[in-house]
């Protein structure tokens, strides 16, 4: 594998990763506060 590779996997690692962490924040926040999701995710989004 070459180090091109060997970034770019750890570059699309960490990004499934940050998509799982919003994922997950992204529930808990509907779950407590369904109306609000919106505002939420849009938030994380721009993170």
């Amino acid at each position: 594998m070459t180090i091109d590779e060997k970034v770019r996997q750890c570059t699309s690692d960490i990004r499934r990763l940050k998509a799982t962490v919003s994922d997950v924040r992204l529930l808990l926040s509907w779950g407590l506060n369904g109306c609000r999701h919106v505002d939420i995710y849009v938030a994380l989004e721009n993170e």
